[in-house]
């Protein structure tokens, strides 16, 4: 039985089809860290990331365990978040009024998937200093509620190939139906019950469809998982382990044999 939060055993890949991740810890939104102290924030941290603009925030992420979607009401502008990246890397760090979040992405350097640890190491950091911001500023800290990993991936379709060549869920026979596949667009949403052996509830988001990239067929996919904290946790950096075990695991059983292989499965 596949323990979704081991980070022990979690797959590797010499060449896998990653062109995004993200880790993000969420929490209650903190009323004082409006857009002037979410700027003195990035200033912690602006030798690393000196490429900063502002954008439109997100609302804060529902957990619905019957995956619909949650409708929110406001009134007045929507939340404001900041963009602070390092662009040779491929990092970016947002901060919002309820979340940290830290994005590789390969579209910016080229260069290759970092892997997690690099990544966690450096989302400590950050952590640590917006904990240590809030102290100094005499502000009260923040307890996250939710830690979210989620890779994103894009791969050609050559030869032929179709989404059930790719995601080993769709590997069912289509023959029997009239003509032929056009356009495939999936998505799964599975639940994890807190228990003995998940510490966590989580969700799993799995959501795909093929797009034209530099004119050829691709299918772009996103694993995202969603570990649910609870109050007061010691090191709310774990659950961001949690998450991203929960993901890796997911991506790997969702693969076909086939793309293994193809991308150089090592353990």
């Amino acid at each position: 039985m596949t323990d979704w939060y081991e980070e022990g055993g979690l797959p590797k890949f010499a060449d896998p089809p990653v062109v995004e991740t993200a880790m993000a810890l969420e929490f209650p939104a903190h009323e004082s860290l409006d857009i002037f102290r979410l700027s003195r924030l990035q200033g912690l941290w602006e030798d690393r990331y000196p490429v900063v603009q502002e954008v439109p925030g997100a609302p804060p992420t529902p957990l619905r365990l019957d995956g619909s979607v949650e409708v929110q009401f406001g009134i007045g502008s929507g939340p404001r978040r900041l963009w602070a990246s390092q662009p040779e890397t491929g990092l970016l760090v947002q901060t919002q009024s309820d979340r940290l979040i830290l994005n590789w992405r390969r579209v910016d350097s080229g260069a290759r998937y970092p892997g997690y640890q690099s990544l966690r190491t450096e989302f400590d950091s950050l952590w640590g200093a917006l904990q240590g911001y809030l102290e100094k500023s005499a502000l009260k800290p923040v307890t996250p509620h939710l830690a979210e990993f989620t890779y994103v991936n894009v791969v050609p379709l050559v030869d032929g190939e179709s989404i059930s060549d790719v995601v080993a869920l769709l590997a069912k026979d289509s023959s029997a139906l009239p003509g032929e596949d056009r356009f495939v667009r999936f998505q799964f949403i599975r639940e994890i019950q807190q228990s003995a052996d998940h510490p966590y509830p989580a969700q799993v988001h799995i959501n795909g469809e093929p797009q034209l990239i530099d004119g050829a067929r691709s299918l772009v996919f996103t694993v995202i998982a969603r570990a649910v904290l609870e109050a007061g946790s010691d090191d709310p950096v774990l659950g961001l382990d949690a998450a991203h075990a929960l993901a890796s695991h997911t991506f790997d059983r969702i693969i076909t044999e086939g793309k293994h292989a193809a991308w150089g499965r090592i353990r």
